[in-house]
């Protein structure tokens, strides 16, 4: 749902589908900046997603991301947590930790089986 770059500039990005012309849904792709440890990341929110244009990231950051439309029948998206940990400007990649929640539309961002 995004792909990686280095900029001219050297900066690293991630660029959103929107941003390569993949539109396919009112739902788009995208990142929100977080403060929180990534163990604190607890639930995605509903809104306030980066979709339209490249999103800087550097070591250490945090995003809970949403992807686009996968879950057809329901017509939702997935969401999940990132936490950037290193590049390697030689190879030209970024090395992060995510954790996804597979359930169509849940928020729920914490290893394991919910409580409830």
């Amino acid at each position: 749902d995004f792909a990686y770059n280095v900029e001219p500039d050297g900066r690293h990005v991630f660029v959103p589908r929107a941003v390569l012309g993949i539109v396919e849904s009112s739902v788009n792709p995208g990142f929100q900046a977080r403060t929180e440890t990534f163990e604190s990341i607890r639930e995605a929110p509903s809104n306030g997603y980066v979709t339209d244009r490249v999103v800087p990231i550097a070591v250490g950051e945090r995003y809970v991301v949403r992807s686009r439309i996968t879950c057809v029948t329901i017509g939702v998206p997935k969401y999940g947590k990132i936490e950037i940990l290193s590049f390697d400007d030689v190879a030209r990649t970024v090395t992060f930790r995510i954790l996804t929640n597979d359930n169509c539309g849940f928020k729920g961002l914490e290893p394991g089986l919910p409580d409830n």
